[in-house]
């Protein structure tokens, strides 16, 4: 669906367009775009989802029964359904390159599986949840003919937020986070603001890394995932309101997000507790080279 708007006359052009559905699931992005909007959407989907995508959590493979989960799992979101929506709004100022602003939200609706008790006692128990990731993210248009029948048509990816995760009504909070490897710390109070590429954390390969987050609420329960491994880890309490844990960069380089995952006590530890919510997906990158997608007549 497109939904087009008129943003009055003024010395910048612009349009804006919304689009429904499942975009970054979207495979057939080798197909040459005959509008910017699907040669931005042609980046999104294709050689930059691993940056852009606003579903950045691991929810489990799938597969397996739900009522008898592994003795590991205690709890685990079922996603029923992930609503992705893509706004563009694109500016033409005259003779300069256009750029286009772009904003994303995915609405992750399932089932919460909460198992408790021990042994032969466990008793499972569901509850609903509905959640909703945002983000942007801002495209440049290189101008060169050969482009302009191209899958990108000339655009590149510039700038991107991180990830904002919250459930509606959600009073769980993250007031900060610290990310530490040797002797360096680098310090995240939020993840709304864009970041260009060439900006984004740098974490060299096989490196142990120490997050902590600060929540101010020693009740929570505070999770790292970590979705390239497949892979949920809970952070330890530290008794001020604050919660750690460490990870790998491995031996991959390439794009990553540290994805901090609060749920209140309420959520996991009481059947009848609301669910209650927030993440945050920042954004790096493993090792020192990144590849930015566009403007190459791809």
């Amino acid at each position: 669906m497109f939904l087009h708007r008129s943003l009055g006359p003024t010395l910048v052009a612009a349009v804006a367009i919304l689009v429904s559905g499942c975009m970054l699931n979207d495979s057939s992005t080798d197909t040459a775009a005959t509008t910017d909007e699907e040669a931005i959407q042609n980046i999104l989907s294709g050689d930059m989802s691993e940056y852009a995508d606003p579903d950045v959590r691991w929810y489990g493979d799938g597969s397996g029964d739900l009522s008898d989960p592994p003795d590991a799992v205690r709890w685990q979101r079922e996603i029923l359904s992930i609503d992705r929506n893509i706004t563009i709004e694109i500016d033409r100022p005259g003779t300069e390159a256009p750029t286009a602003h772009v904003s994303m939200t995915a609405a992750a609706t399932g089932i919460l599986h909460l198992w408790m008790g021990e042994s032969d006692l466990v008793t499972h128990y569901m509850k609903d949840f509905e959640d909703m990731a945002s983000r942007s993210m801002l495209l440049k248009r290189v101008h060169r003919p050969s482009d302009l029948v191209s899958v990108h048509r000339g655009w590149q990816l510039l700038a991107i937020s991180g990830v904002d995760v919250a459930s509606e009504g959600a009073s769980s909070q993250i007031e900060w986070m610290t990310i530490q490897w040797g002797d360096d710390v680098h310090e995240v109070t939020g993840v709304s603001e864009l970041m260009y590429l060439e900006d984004l954390l740098r974490l060299p390969l096989n490196t142990q890394v120490t997050v902590t987050v600060a929540t101010r609420n020693e009740t929570d329960l505070v999770f790292l995932h970590r979705r390239h491994l497949r892979a949920r880890e809970q952070l330890v309490q530290n008794a001020d309101g604050t919660f750690s844990g460490q990870f790998s960069t491995g031996e991959r380089a390439g794009p990553r997000h540290i994805v901090i995952d609060v749920l209140s006590d309420g959520s996991l530890n009481d059947p009848e507790g609301e669910y209650d919510s927030v993440a945050w997906g920042y954004p790096f990158v493993v090792g020192n080279e990144i590849d930015i997608a566009g403007g190459d007549g791809q």
